[in-house]
C-alpha cells in the first residue's frame, strides 16, 4: 500500500508560505523550459522540444510525480509524431516509452528543488507529416488520490495539481499544448471557468 501522508516532512519539502496570494500550482506542457509557450507552429521533420513543467509548486522540492499523457491529431487517427528522445532528470519508476500515450510514475532519490518552474519530463519530437498535434495530460490509471488530476509527492505527502489548458475550443478542453493550431485565447487562461468568465 502506498504512503498517503507523512507526519514530519523533510526540510527540503516544506510548504512555501508567503504573505501575498501565490499563483496557483499547475502542471502543463510547454515548448520552453520556463513554461511560457504552449502553442507553436513547426513544419514536418523539424525536431522540437516539449516540456512537462510543474509551475508554482506548493512545496519547495518534489521527490515524486505521476501523470498520464496522450498525443493526437485532429484529422488523423494516429498522430504523425515520433519521439526522438526523452529525459526524466534522473527519476526511476514507470517511464512512458510510447510516443503517443502512456504514464509516468516517477520517483527521485534526492528531492528536486521546485521554484517557479520545474521540468518533470522533456521530449524531443518530430512531426512526420504536416498536421496539427494536441498534447494532453491526465490522471494515471491507479492514482495516489483519485481526483482526475496529476500528482506530485514530497516526503510521502501527495499534492494534486491542476492541468494548464491551451486553446479553448469546444470538444478539445483537455489539451495542454498544441502544435500547428491557432490559439484564440492567451496562455493565462488555465481553466475553462477562467475562459468563460472573460466573456461574461
Amino acid at each position: 500500500m502506498r504512503a498517503r501522508a507523512a507526519p514530519i516532512a523533510l526540510s527540503a519539502c516544506l510548504a512555501i508560505v508567503v504573505s501575498v496570494s501565490p499563483a496557483a500550482a499547475n502542471v502543463g506542457v510547454y515548448f520552453d523550459s520556463a513554461a511560457s509557450l504552449n502553442s507553436i507552429f513547426v513544419p514536418s521533420w523539424a525536431p522540437f522540444s516539449a516540456y512537462i513543467v510543474l509551475t508554482e509548486s506548493p512545496v519547495n522540492a518534489v521527490d515524486g510525480a505521476q501523470l498520464a499523457y496522450s498525443l493526437r491529431a485532429s484529422h488523423n487517427p494516429t498522430a504523425p509524431v515520433l519521439r526522438i528522445s526523452q529525459d526524466v532528470y534522473g527519476a526511476t519508476g514507470a517511464i512512458g516509452t510510447d510516443a503517443l500515450s502512456g504514464e509516468y510514475v516517477l520517483s527521485w532519490a534526492t528531492p528536486r528543488p521546485a521554484g517557479s518552474a520545474l521540468v518533470l519530463v522533456s521530449w524531443q519530437l518530430v512531426l512526420t507529416a504536416d498536421d496539427d498535434l494536441d498534447i494532453c495530460l491526465a490522471e494515471v490509471a491507479d492514482p495516489w488520490v483519485s481526483d482526475g488530476m496529476p500528482e506530485i509527492q514530497c516526503a510521502g505527502t501527495v499534492y494534486s495539481v491542476p492541468i494548464v489548458l491551451a486553446c479553448f475550443v469546444s470538444g478539445h478542453g483537455d489539451r495542454s499544448a498544441v502544435v500547428n493550431e491557432d490559439c484564440q485565447l492567451p496562455l493565462e487562461y488555465n481553466s475553462w471557468g477562467a475562459a468563460k468568465a472573460t466573456y461574461r
